[in-house]
């Protein structure tokens, strides 16, 4: 309980003698004597003033509201009641504190309000204006709307006569509805746009806009706002792009948008992290730059370091074509999933060939779903070959949903939800006029030059339903040679490209399709380079030929080809005959790497960047695409993806044979397997296998990597 002690004196006694009740105090205050209504205060023992504590304030807040008070004395009695004046009105001691008295509680309470606002008024101060509002909205004072009102007149005054914007905010802030809203904010205006521009102030112009989006130079004060930002961010030495991100998603129309993000994607991607957020941000933020689509490649490459997606392995390989990355990609799908990729050409499957890690086959789809338990044996397809892939006859294609596969040493036909649609008993299988036939068994047969083989054969249509057995014929060792790269049973000729084929229509040259749309030319078809590009000859009206590269989709002949020999293009480069030498032509078919080097037996293309060679002295080599040595070997190379003694081909691996020690390396330089077998072994699936399949040595894709011994 506070004690009132400014100029009134008063000694605070532990025990009275004589207890003193609030109503006595009550009474005095009605006569007006202030010297016996504080004699009479300090007299209510302690015990009453917890028995009474609601009376007991209302008689303090009383005794300093009495008109010969101090004025201070006076605001505080009314914040004591204010506090208090609840408790009070609802106290059960006013009855009889009250009962008999000339005055009454009410006219206590309106006692106190005249007086204390009566000073206030005197005052007429803002600071003391603001801290009793606080009181009167508490104590529910009946002029509390005279004292706000007299409080926003002071204000009112004070900031028209000041030149501070914060005066203005506050007031505007402070009053929403106020009757000097108007003036206010014109005021503000003013003083606001005057210094803003004379400044020329980004901060000010900022603020200024903000504040005042309908001026009528609020256009002016933007157009010198964006002129300043531009110059500062744009400077020709700035390189600070979170404001050049920052400047044009403020003004994503401004004149010169594309040159500007190309320049900040200069800048940022020199040092653009290779994480898939990063890359995804990048390509969605500058759209059509240069670096768009490095940047996408850089992208599937970090969803597949850091997801394993199979996906964008799939879109990589279709996009970017086979290339030095290709080993990288395989090992990080494996470390993620434990599946190894056995499909050598994604370009035209539908479902992917995996060896799982116990090194079974099954099949996934492009989310790396699996669509077939990996249940089958690695085992490479020797009876049916297709173009471009000795093992076609195990991948599913859009023309053909069934695949042969291996179960305990027999052949069987599945189709692609994995049902089993020819049992798992036969030797061998192929396909052939759109019918299965499978090997039953296998005799030797004589013809006028050589023994051939004889093959028995179950013929199944291509849904799995029989159709007879004892079926004999007779292929030669070449049966690749026979079919199109389409892959649908059909034979349709000799294969050009992966795009087009080649026959004989009414004894002419003819080119085929896909589709089986063919047109005749007075072309002779030498070799396929690309997709649609390939070399002919033609005979010249002197009687002498030449040759030519042609394009089969335009139908036009390109320009003369000098070369003896060209071979199909991979990683954008071409193998050609100069002599007795070889070189490479790149896409533009302009020899880009000098005829000096020898290649080995069916290594004629480079395998994912990197291409197997020999001198004359018989010394081996892996070149990359520019022509430069990687790695140079007295013992011998082998390319695994060129289908080598027959094993699968797969891309991205090199055997290098010294006696017999065979280390298996991939396009990185890490040995990925190491075995040892008296002549060159064979890849089947998961495992490197010794010639004389004794010893199987399951690749390692372990994150650790050693480099091979240049």
């Amino acid at each position: 309980m506070k004690r009132i002690s400014l100029f009134i004196v008063l000694l605070l006694v532990a025990e009275l003698a004589l207890a003193q009740n609030p109503r006595a105090l009550f009474k005095s205050l009605a006569e007006g004597d202030i010297m016996a209504s504080t004699e009479r205060y300090e007299k209510i023992s302690d015990k009453t003033r917890e028995k009474m504590p609601e009376m007991c304030y209302l008689a303090e807040a009383a005794l300093l509201n009495m008109p010969k008070q101090m004025g201070v004395n006076k605001l505080h009695g009314y914040e004591i009641l204010s506090e208090h004046i609840d408790d009070i009105r609802n106290s059960a001691d006013v009855e009889k504190t009250f009962q008999g008295l000339e005055i009454g509680l009410e006219q206590v309470i309106s006692n106190i309000e005249e007086e204390s606002f009566n000073y206030l008024m005197s005052l007429d101060t803002e600071r003391n204006y603001v801290i009793y509002i606080t009181w009167a909205k508490r104590g529910g004072h009946p002029r509390l709307g005279d004292i706000e009102q007299r409080l926003e007149e002071l204000r009112y005054t004070h900031t028209i006569a000041a030149t501070s914007t914060e005066d203005c905010d506050f007031f505007l802030a402070t009053y929403p509805e106020s009757k000097y809203r108007d003036k206010v904010a014109e005021h503000r205006t003013t003083l606001y746009y005057n210094e803003a521009m004379e400044h020329n102030d980004e901060a000010l112009l900022e603020s200024f806009i903000a504040n005042y989006p309908t001026f009528k130079h609020t256009p002016e004060a933007k157009q010198q706002l964006k002129t300043l930002r531009y110059n500062r961010i744009f400077d020709k030495e700035a390189t600070n792009l979170a404001d050049m991100k920052w400047f044009l998603k403020e003004y994503p129309n401004t004149e010169n948008l594309a040159q500007l993000k190309q320049r900040m994607a200069n800048i940022e991607f020199e040092s653009l992290p290779s994480t898939s957020e990063m890359l995804s941000a990048f390509i969605d933020y500058y759209g059509d730059v240069e670096q768009r689509d490095e940047a996408q490649r850089r992208l599937h490459l970090a969803r597949i370091a850091e997801y394993g997606s199979i996906r964008d392995f799939v879109e990589y390989i279709r996009t970017y074509g086979y290339d030095p990355y290709y080993s990288i990609m395989i090992r990080q799908i494996y470390q993620h999933s434990k599946r190894y990729i056995l499909t050598p050409n994604l370009n035209d499957i539908t479902l992917i060939r995996y060896a799982a890690e116990d090194g079974n086959v099954g099949y996934m789809d492009f989310d790396g779903n699996m669509v077939i338990e990996p249940l089958y044996e690695a085992k490479k397809v020797v009876f049916g070959t297709g173009v471009y892939n000795r093992a076609m006859l195990s991948e599913f294609t859009p023309n053909r949903n069934i695949v042969a596969v291996s179960l305990h040493g027999a052949w069987g036909v599945i189709n692609d939800k994995g049902e089993q649609i020819v049992e798992n008993k036969y030797q061998a299988l192929t396909i052939f006029n759109n019918q299965i036939y499978a090997v039953a068994d296998i005799s030797v047969g004589e013809s006028e030059y050589c023994d051939v083989e004889v093959y028995v054969c179950d013929v199944y249509e291509m849904d799995g339903r029989f159709v007879k057995s004892g079926e004999t014929t007779e292929w030669d060792s070449m049966p690749q040679l026979r079919e199109f790269e389409c892959n649908d049973g059909i034979e349709r000729g000799r294969y050009l490209t992966p795009k087009y084929g080649s026959m004989f229509i009414n004894g002419k040259n003819a080119i085929i399709d896909r589709d089986n749309n063919s047109y005749t030319t007075n072309w002779n078809i030498i070799s396929g380079v690309t997709d649609n590009i390939v070399v002919v000859e033609m005979t010249l009206t002197d009687g002498n030929k030449q040759r030519y590269f042609a394009d089969l989709d335009s139908r036009e002949l390109i320009k003369e080809c000098p070369y003896n020999n060209v071979y199909p293009m991979h990683c954008g480069r071409a193998a050609v005959l100069v002599g007795d030498k070889y070189g490479f032509i790149d896409e533009s078919l302009e020899l880009v790497i000098n005829p000096e080097f020898d290649i080995p037996y069916f290594a004629n293309s480079f395998n994912c960047g990197l291409m197997v060679v020999r001198n004359s002295d018989g010394v081996y080599g892996i070149i990359n695409t520019e022509g430069e040595y990687l790695i140079t070997t007295n013992d011998s190379i082998v390319d695994m993806s060129v289908g080598y003694n027959e094993e699968y081909k797969q891309k991205g691996l090199f055997l290098i044979s010294s006696g017999t020690r065979h280390t298996l390396i991939d396009t990185t330089g890490t040995i990925v397997a190491t075995i040892e077998s008296q002549y060159t072994p064979s890849l089947a699936g998961l495992e490197l296998v010794s010639s004389d399949n004794t010893e199987r040595v399951k690749l390692n894709f372990g994150e650790q990597q050693t480099e091979a011994q240049e």
